[in-house]
C-alpha cells in the first residue's frame, strides 16, 4: 500500500513576514468547468447568474508572467488553478511552456480533475516543463462522477488516461503527479483498498483529503455530516486572522487580483494593466488595508471575510498569525 502524502512541515509564517515576493501566485485560466460539483461553486444553484465564466488571454497572460519577472525573488509556486478546470483552456500546454521559461517560481502546478487528459494534451504538458499536476477524484466509478459533477465519464478510458500520463512523465523524469480524493467519496475499507488498487501505481503521491464546507450555499450533508476536521486533518478552529493575504495572490482570467483563493471577486485589490503591474498590486494600498484589518482583529466585522470557512478549516499551525499580531503590526509599518 503506498503511503498517503503528509502535510508538509515548514518555516512558520509569522517569520517570514513581510514578504517582497509572494510565496505564491494562482493564476485563473479560465472560469469553464465540465464539472458542477455538489460542493463547489460551479454546483450552486445560483452558479450560472453569479459566475462570470471567460477564458485568459494568451497575450495578457504573457504581460502577467513578464510582471512577475519584477519581483525581486522567485515564487515558490504558480499554480494554474482556482474557479474552473485548467484544461479546458486551448493553450494551457503554451502557458506553462511560456512560464517555465521565464524561470519564476520553483515550481509550475496544474490542479485539474484530469478528465481532459488526452494522449496528445499529455504529451504537450509534459513537453512543456510542468513541475506536478494534482488530479482531484470525484470518485471510483462512471456513477459516482455523475452523482458528485454531473459529468458523464468512461471511467475505464479516465485510468488509461492517467496512466498514459504518469508513464511518460516517468520516461521524462520530471513531471511529478498527485491524486488526491475526499474521505467522503471513500465509503468503507474496501473502496480505500479500490483506490490504492486502481492510483497508486500510475502517481508519485496519493492523498484522502478531508471535505469540509467552504461553500456556504451548498447543502453537502447528502456527502459528509460530521466535519471535525480541517481540510489537512488539523484541529478545526476560529482562526481571527486569514493567513492568505500575506503569502498569495489569485488573478482571474480577466486580470483582476484578489488577496484569497476562496470568496471571490467582491474583494478584488485591483485589475492588472502595464500601468498596474502585479508588483504594484502586491505593495498597494488595498491590500495592506486587507492586512491591517485582520491585524486590528477585525475579520469577523467584514462583510466577506467574516463569512469565510477556509481560515477555519484550512489554516495550518504554521500558517497560523493569531499570536503575533501586534508584532506584525509593527513589522509592517517598517
Amino acid at each position: 500500500m503506498k503511503e498517503y502524502l503528509s502535510h508538509t512541515s515548514r518555516m512558520p509564517l509569522h517569520e517570514c513576514l513581510p514578504l517582497s515576493t509572494p510565496f505564491g501566485i494562482h493564476i485563473c485560466p479560465t472560469t469553464y468547468c465540465n464539472f458542477k460539483c455538489i460542493y463547489c461553486k460551479h454546483g450552486s444553484a445560483d452558479s450560472e447568474k453569479n459566475l462570470v465564466k471567460s477564458y485568459m488571454d494568451l497575450e495578457f497572460f504573457e504581460m502577467v508572467i513578464e510582471q512577475i519577472k519584477k519581483f525581486p525573488d522567485k515564487l515558490k509556486l504558480l499554480n494554474f488553478a482556482w474557479l474552473g478546470e485548467p484544461l479546458l483552456h486551448p493553450q494551457i500546454a503554451k502557458m506553462v511552456e511560456i512560464a517555465k521559461k521565464a524561470d519564476i517560481a520553483e515550481r509550475v502546478e496544474i490542479v485539474s480533475n484530469g478528465t481532459m487528459l488526452t494522449p496528445d494534451l499529455s504529451d504537450a504538458l509534459l513537453s512543456s516543463g510542468l513541475d506536478r499536476i494534482r488530479i482531484s477524484l470525484q470518485g471510483l466509478t462512471s456513477e459516482d462522477y455523475y452523482n458528485i459533477s454531473k459529468y458523464k465519464i468512461d471511467f475505464d478510458r479516465f485510468v488509461e488516461n492517467l496512466t498514459y500520463f504518469y508513464q511518460n512523465a516517468k520516461k521524462t523524469g520530471h513531471t511529478k503527479v498527485y491524486i488526491k480524493i475526499m474521505d467522503a467519496m471513500i465509503k468503507g475499507q474496501d473502496e480505500e483498498e479500490r483506490f490504492q488498487k486502481l492510483f497508486s501505481g500510475i502517481c508519485d503521491s496519493l492523498n484522502i483529503e478531508m471535505l469540509v464546507p467552504l461553500v456556504e450555499e451548498n447543502n453537502i450533508s447528502s456527502l459528509k455530516k460530521d466535519f471535525n476536521k480541517g481540510y489537512w486533518k488539523n484541529e478545526i478552529k476560529d482562526v481571527i486572522v486569514c493567513p492568505q493575504p500575506f503569502y498569495l495572490m489569485v488573478i482571474t482570467p480577466e486580470g483582476m487580483v484578489l488577496p484569497c483563493c476562496e470568496i471571490g471577486t467582491q474583494v478584488s485589490i485591483g485589475t492588472i494593466s502595464e500601468s498596474n503591474t502585479v508588483v504594484d498590486l502586491w505593495n498597494g494600498s488595498k491590500l495592506r488595508e486587507i492586512r491591517n484589518m485582520m491585524l486590528d482583529g477585525n475579520r469577523f466585522k467584514h462583510t466577506d471575510c467574516n463569512m469565510c470557512n477556509v481560515v477555519t478549516y484550512q489554516t495550518s499551525k504554521e500558517d497560523n498569525l493569531d499570536l503575533y499580531r501586534e508584532d506584525l503590526k509593527k513589522r509592517f509599518m517598517e
